[in-house]
């Protein structure tokens, strides 16, 4: 098929800043995982379908089908619709107590 690119599990997009393996991160309007260390202004590989195992604010508790927000400033998972929420990234799979 001559108008395949790829699969769109992971694609290419280029880091603003330095990003660390495994860091989430939102580009333009997408969200993703850094699959390796990444400096700034270089093009990297994102995962942005998966399962992962991000960090959250430690204020709430999330139950299995949550839908969950990125905040990009503080780098962590926030509740859906919250203030500091920069996109929304997904949901989750498994519950977690506010103090994981």
């Amino acid at each position: 098929m001559k108008i395949y690119s790829q699969p769109g599990n992971i694609v290419d997009l280029t880091a603003a800043a330095a990003i660390s393996s495994g860091d989430g991160i939102k580009v333009g309007s997408i969200f993703g995982v850094a699959l390796a260390d990444i400096e700034s202004g270089a093009v990297g590989s994102f995962g942005i379908e998966g399962v992962y195992d991000l960090p959250k604010r430690g204020d709430f508790a999330v139950s299995e089908g949550d839908k969950i927000d990125w905040d990009e400033g503080l780098g962590h998972c926030v509740p859906d619709g919250d203030a500091t929420s920069d996109i929304a990234i997904g949901l989750a799979v498994e519950d977690a107590v506010s103090a994981a």
